[in-house]
């Protein structure tokens, strides 16, 4: 009661699965279609925040990577990739493991990642804007890849760190073409 603004960290997420959406960029006027649990929470979370009558700014946050990032979420990939694929806790010091990096599907899905510290500091400007803002903006680095090419550049980072070739595994039907 009585905010200036109100801010809704959201997801990209409600606009549902990377297959289902059509040729080119997501934009904020790209139909929501979510299709879990957590994707649906946020879709409904934005309605009632455009409906409560304040100065609503959504954001809605791609992969995110970075310490603090939670393990097991979708939007820790990375971090299933490096700690459960490539690299073990051994005490509080992280050594590289022997095993590889293998990517079970979606390895041609395009992806935005955003640094924790860069969307905390999206969620601080617009907190701290001066100027009138409401509406509903997609965050991210600008920089899309594919699930693939991450995976690569961690098992090339953990290869370095072993003083070996850390395997990427991509089974038959992994990399499937995505719009």
């Amino acid at each position: 009661e009585g905010a200036a603004r109100f801010i809704l960290a959201s997801t990209y997420h409600v606009y549902g699965r990377l297959r289902a959406l059509p040729p080119g960029p997501v934009s904020e006027e790209t139909p929501l279609n979510p299709v879990s649990v957590y994707a649906s929470s946020k879709a409904l979370a934005e309605r009632v925040a455009r409906s409560a009558g304040l100065q609503e700014v959504i954001v809605r946050l791609p992969h995110l990577y970075g310490a603090g990032v939670g393990h097991g979420d979708w939007g820790g990939v990375l971090l299933r990739f490096i700690d459960h694929r490539s690299f073990k806790r051994v005490g509080g010091a992280q050594e590289i493991q022997d095993s590889a990096i293998t990517l079970d599907a979606g390895a041609a899905d395009v992806r935005d990642y955003l640094h924790i510290s860069d969307a905390v500091d999206c969620l601080r400007r617009l907190a701290l804007a001066g100027e009138p803002l409401r509406g509903t903006f997609n965050a991210g680095s600008g920089e899309s890849v594919t699930l693939r090419e991450m995976a690569e550049w961690i098992a090339e980072a953990a290869g370095k760190l072993k003083g070996r070739k850390v395997e990427l595994r991509v089974p038959a039907g992994a990399e499937s073409p995505v719009r």
